[in-house]
């Protein structure tokens, strides 16, 4: 069996934690295996061509990859390769777009890394790198890596052009439980969301929950609408965590069979919900998403049969959710 390709990845200590770092390693591990292995070591300051040498000799790795920013807004990147094999340092640039998200900006990268290793290992020791399963998210690349032929000068960057995904679609299965009171129901969800930057977005949302009220031996139908706004706090690799809030108008339905008859009886009442959220990108458009939090009507609604109150449906309620969002 073939020795490891281990390849030692050098950051800034400042970029250790950024989301395109953590997308990078993880696009490159993943285009690698099974025979390739990816350190990462993040330093104050990167070192030079002899340090990052003799740090990679150190740990047997038989690449050594600087992972460079030209400037603070990760606008072009500047990956620094040394194999093993070679005697001389192999470079590729790679520019973004401003609106390109930092998780699709590391898996390019990543798949750039991939690339020139599979491009310039020589024969003797040469693992074979297979492609990425799939190509990074949201991303088309116009020049895609490739064979740069053998030249003394510096290799062309490499031109990236992302095709940004601004709209979503959730299609969710939800649950609500009531607080001091009788307000449970399931059902499904559907919402559209609008992208106006890479952490703010605009939603609305219909939904429709089934459920019962046992004091007054009736079957219940909440409708919900709701219009608000999502934040994205933080982003891990193909993981985002955030949080959304909305304004509500929801349809509450009682119905009960009595003497051969059906009665119901409905109001509209308003609302207000905060949920956090979760995405976890499993395909270039596609997520699974969870949501939890909870919601509260603008008023208490009061169940009476025969004039006399048996149940009252409560302010407030805790609500989760679990599905799929397919990005446009």
């Amino acid at each position: 069996m073939a020795d490891p390709l281990i390849v030692l990845l050098l950051v800034a200590a400042t970029d250790a934690k950024d989301a395109t770092t953590f997308g990078m390693t993880a696009a490159a591990r993943r285009a690698l295996e099974p025979t390739g292995v990816v350190l990462v070591d993040a330093r104050p300051e990167l070192p030079s061509d002899a340090e990052a040498l003799a740090l990679a000799d150190r740990v047997h790795a038989r690449g050594v990859v600087e992972l460079m920013w030209a400037d603070e807004q990760h606008r072009r990147a500047r990956l620094h390769l040394h194999l093993a094999s070679d005697t001389d340092w192999l470079d590729r640039e790679i520019d973004f777009l401003p609106e390109d998200a930092p998780a699709e900006r590391g898996r390019t990268l990543g798949l750039a890394l991939a690339t020139m290793l599979a491009e310039h290992a020589a024969p003797a020791e040469h693992v074979d790198v297979p492609p990425p399963s799939e190509p990074p998210p949201s991303t088309s690349v116009e020049d895609a890596p490739r064979a740069i032929p053998a030249t003394t000068g510096e290799p062309p960057p490499l031109r990236v052009a992302a095709k940004v995904r601004r709209a979503a679609l959730d299609l969710v299965g939800a649950g609500a439980v009531g607080l001091g009171g009788e307000a449970a129901g399931v059902g499904p969800s559907l919402s559209g969301r609008w992208l106006a930057t890479d952490s703010l977005a605009a939603r609305v949302a219909a939904g429709a929950r089934f459920g019962a009220l046992p004091a007054a031996d009736a079957s219940t139908l909440t409708v919900v609408f709701a219009a608000g706004g999502a934040v994205r706090l933080a982003a891990a690799g193909d993981v985002e965590i955030g949080v959304r809030g909305d304004v509500l108008l929801t349809r509450f339905a009682a119905r009960r069979e009595q003497a051969g008859a059906t009665l119901e009886r409905s109001r509209w009442i308003g609302g207000a919900d905060l949920l956090a959220e979760a995405t976890w990108t499993a395909a270039p458009s596609t997520a699974l998403v969870t949501a939890a939090g909870a919601e509260v009507a603008f008023g208490p609604t009061d169940v009476a049969l025969g004039g006399v109150q048996v149940t009252r449906v409560p302010l407030a309620r805790l609500v989760a959710e679990a599905g799929a969002r397919v990005r446009f």
